[in-house]
């Protein structure tokens, strides 16, 4: 039961070749700066100078992301119902099993590729997944698993490690702001206008990449829709996409818990649960009108239900019922303790 995205094959050559291009700097900044050493061997000082350009270059070497580092990792022989369940979706979806799963204290989901054995992940945010019933956690999980059946250049070894790289060389050269430069002295200005170029270059390189693919990226989104909803059910897909537009409710049962260090868990779920159905309808029809989407990379999430509405309606095929799910958050007990302490001990603003 896959099922694969199109892509236009200019859109396609186009972000293969920007990739290209990225990988070809850094190789021209490796050989430059070998190139550099071997000049001014054997100076002193430009050796020093070469070593830590060397230095700089080798820790931006071009590779793919690795395992997130702030979710709580969950092993397969501590929770064997879940990762039954899990398997039971990517079984039906004719899709590869989930290699590490992780839940951390967000209010998403993601699946990611990582490593150079391109290993599958999901991270899972725990807020999120406290908020749901148990019809919308099977319906999140295969939103999840469905990804990896869809032909999304952002998941794409290549691709995405392109873009990966060029998010960080953004982010690692950004110089910020002009003026903080300025008051800081002669050296820290000097130091801006040294990064504040090959900053700006990562950042064009990036957001080009992330226009050509964005279109692919967000058809993948619809396509991971249809896919849960063939497994999960379409209506329970609806209502997860109903439950990500009153995210709100999910961040001030965070903070009203913080505030009185109480349960995290039990202020999410009361704070779901306690709002009138005036205001659930209110929230649902402003988010359609205004077009609100779980991120910038997402399709708006009214487009998404719109889709799902004109579609044939699924009665899913996987179900969780009240003993597998109460035997999954037991699982699951000393993640939700160690994500709990995390949330309560951030400032949540």
């Amino acid at each position: 039961m896959r099922t694969l995205t199109s892509r236009p094959k200019v859109t396609q050559a186009l972000a293969t070749a920007l990739a290209t291009v990225t990988f070809a700097l850094w190789l021209v900044s490796f050989v430059a700066t070998c190139w550099f050493i071997s000049f001014v061997w054997p100076a002193p000082f430009g050796l020093f100078l070469g070593l830590i350009l060397l230095l700089i270059v080798a820790l931006s070497l071009p590779r793919p992301p690795g395992i997130p580092k702030n979710g709580v990792r969950i092993e397969r022989l501590d929770a064997p119902q879940l990762f039954g369940l899990l398997d039971q979706l990517c079984e039906l979806g004719g899709i590869n099993k989930i290699d590490i799963l992780m839940f951390d204290d967000s209010i998403n989901a993601q699946t990611v590729r990582v490593g150079l054995r391109r290993r599958l992940v999901i991270v899972v945010g725990m807020p999120l997944w406290e908020a749901l019933d148990h019809r919308e956690r099977v319906a999140l999980l295969a939103h999840e698993v469905a990804h990896d059946a869809n032909g999304d250049l952002w998941r794409n070894s290549y691709v995405g490690t392109s873009i990966h790289v060029l998010n960080k060389w953004s982010n690692a050269t950004d110089p910020g702001p002009l003026e903080d430069a300025s008051d800081l002295g002669v050296v820290s200005l000097f130091a801006w206008f040294l990064l504040v170029l090959p900053h700006l270059f990562s950042q064009l390189l990036c957001r080009a990449q992330t226009s050509l693919t964005l279109a692919a990226h967000q058809k993948a989104e619809f396509a991971a829709d249809a896919l849960a909803a063939q497994l999960a059910s379409t209506q329970a897909v609806v209502d997860l996409l109903e439950r990500l537009i009153l995210s709100g409710t999910i961040s001030f049962g965070i903070k009203s818990a913080k505030k009185a260090q109480t349960n995290v868990w039990e202020s999410i779920r009361e704070r779901s649960e306690s709002l009138p159905p005036g205001d659930r309808a209110l929230l649902r029809a402003t988010a359609m009108e205004e077009q609100s989407r779980v991120d910038a990379t997402h399709p708006p999430t009214g487009q998404r239900l719109q889709a799902l509405a004109s579609s044939v309606p699924a009665s899913g095929q996987v179900s969780l019922d009240w003993g597998r799910n109460r035997r999954i958050d037991e699982e699951l007990r000393t993640a939700r303790v160690q994500i709990e302490a995390k949330l309560l001990a951030t400032d949540q603003r």
